[in-house]
């Protein structure tokens, strides 16, 4: 019996180390630049910063202007990051926001998978 749950320990930790290592794992990395709309602390336990993101530009087919919204979070510790989006917020300034895509991520750990590591405000200023 002890084996067993030595056996089961062990599965039970190397399961959580695989998932840690698979949420600092990126999918994808780039940018996006629009007008922030929404930018908030979010959580009970484990505090994020979630945002979005209004993107501009024209319809192809009907050559109108469409709004598409990204969703994204940002790691409390981002101190700088978070400042730039929250004066871009304040101002109506656009803003370029470079991000990471996680390949996985648990819940308590940002409510999308994509997180933002900078911001710059697009007018250069």
């Amino acid at each position: 019996m002890k084996t067993f749950g030595k056996v089961l320990l062990i599965l039970a930790v190397v399961t959580l180390v695989v998932f840690w290592i698979l949420t600092k794992i990126n999918y994808s990395e780039g940018e996006r630049a629009g007008t922030i709309t929404r930018f908030s602390k979010r959580g009970y336990v484990f505090k994020t910063w979630e945002g979005e993101l209004l993107l501009g530009g024209f319809s192809e087919g009907t050559g109108q202007m469409n709004a598409e919204k990204w969703q994204f979070s940002v790691d409390n510790g981002k101190d700088s990051t978070i400042s730039t989006i929250n004066e871009a917020l304040r101002s109506g300034r656009r803003v370029t926001l470079f991000y990471e895509e996680k390949l996985f991520q648990f819940d308590f750990d940002g409510e999308t998978k994509f997180f933002v590591t900078k911001a710059e405000f697009a007018d250069g200023r």
